[in-house]
C-alpha cells in the first residue's frame, strides 16, 4: 500500500508479484511524518493480500520512504521489503515543476 501511495505512482514496476499492485484488501499500521519545511517520510508494516501477497509468519512487510517537497519540485523514493520472497523492491521519483 505504502509502495505505491507514498510516491504517488505505481511506477514500471517490473516484477510485481513481488511487491503487487491492485485492490488495497490488506491490513496496515504505519507512520506518517510531516516535518512542514518539505521533508516527509512513511514507515508502514503491511499484512499483505491474497493466497500469494498475505505474509506466512509473524513479519509483516515493511515499507519506508523518503521525500522532499520545494517550489522546484519534488523527490520522493521507498522501499519495501517483502517477508514471503524475502526480497527488497524500491524506486525513486522526480518531480519538476516547469514554469
Amino acid at each position: 500500500w505504502a509502495f505505491i501511495t507514498f510516491v504517488g505512482y505505481v511506477g514500471a514496476v517490473i516484477q510485481d508479484s513481488i511487491v503487487p499492485y491492485g485492490d488495497f484488501d490488506t491490513n496496515v499500521v504505519s507512520y506518517y511524518f510531516d516535518a512542514g519545511s518539505g521533508f516527509s517520510g512513511v514507515i508502514s508494516l503491511e499484512e499483505g493480500e491474497g493466497a500469494v501477497g498475505t505474509i506466512d509468519s509473524y513479519v509483516p512487510h515493511v515499507v519506508g520512504g523518503l521525500k522532499w517537497t520545494q517550489g522546484w519540485g519534488a523527490i520522493s523514493g521507498v522501499v519495501a521489503y517483502d517477508s514471503n520472497y524475502e526480497e527488497v523492491a524500491g524506486k525513486v521519483r522526480l518531480d519538476v515543476n516547469v514554469s
